[in-house]
């Protein structure tokens, strides 16, 4: 049962919206983090001027991974919105979510190689730049189409978070030296976000979509069953009608094994 209607303010009463405005905030951050800094970052593997060959062109290493990363990252937004209308969007974000993860991971291990430094940025701009097709499109399927907009638009001040995080990157890396922790903290973000994604978001998901039931209007039956929804997680829900129009909703078995 789905409804077309729920509100910025309905939206951000509901525990869904904020596992997926953290997973926003998780992945943002580290792309951010890696735009913002390529250069410095080049600067100190001191890859920054080295010629790189590739597809029969030569660059320095700077310029090759800020042009192919450019290209990746408007390339990966139709791309991984194709595929998560093939998969589904949440088994989608887990695959992206975990190639940033890994890839941010390999770039610490592997910048100080040139050619390994432009495949490796590319390849995290590229598993970044999906969160902006894949968010919009989840805030639009889980909260519908009515206020889409709105809602996509409250979601993505998570960018704006994201951003804050910025100057935290930068004092790790001033205080240690290093760029490692750094790479560390923004993989591990991703791998996390990655796991909401396969653990969590789904679930509260199912419990959002259960509640939308009680916006039924009229005489409600005291109690629904619902035969196995969703490979039975759920298997009853009771629903309760007051004259003041306010309905209440009890789950009788819910996630169980």
């Amino acid at each position: 049962i789905k409804f077309d209607n729920v509100s910025h303010g309905e939206m951000v009463r509901t525990p869904i919206f904020w596992v997926m405005y953290a997973m926003f905030v998780m992945m943002a951050a580290g792309g951010l983090m890696a735009a913002a800094s390529l250069a410095p970052i080049a600067k100190d593997f001191k890859v920054a001027g080295v010629e790189v060959s590739l597809i029969g062109i030569t660059l320095p290493a700077l310029t090759f991974a800020l042009t192919i990363d450019r290209v990746l990252n408007g390339v990966t937004r139709p791309f991984f919105g194709w595929v998560s209308d093939k998969i589904g969007r949440e088994n989608t974000m887990v695959i992206a979510f975990m190639i940033e993860g890994a890839g941010i991971l390999a770039l610490g291990m592997f910048a100080h190689i040139p050619m390994a430094f432009v495949l490796l940025t590319g390849l995290v701009f590229f598993a970044w730049g999906e969160i902006y097709s894949l968010f919009p499109a989840t805030c639009g399927d889980t909260f519908g189409s009515k206020y889409a907009a709105t809602n996509a638009g409250l979601l993505y001040t998570a960018k704006g978070t994201a951003s804050l995080m910025l100057p935290a990157f930068l004092a790790i890396q001033t205080a240690t030296g290093s760029w490692q922790n750094v790479f560390y903290l923004a993989s591990g973000m991703a791998f996390i976000a990655g796991f909401l994604a396969l653990f969590l978001f789904e679930a509260l998901g199912l419990l959002f979509e259960i509640a939308r039931i009680v916006r039924f209007v009229g005489i409600i039956t005291p109690a629904i069953e619902l035969e196995h929804p969703v490979d039975d997680v759920v298997e009853e829900v009771a629903v309760m009608r007051h004259e003041d129009d306010v309905a209440g909703i009890f789950l009788e078995v819910v996630l169980q094994p």
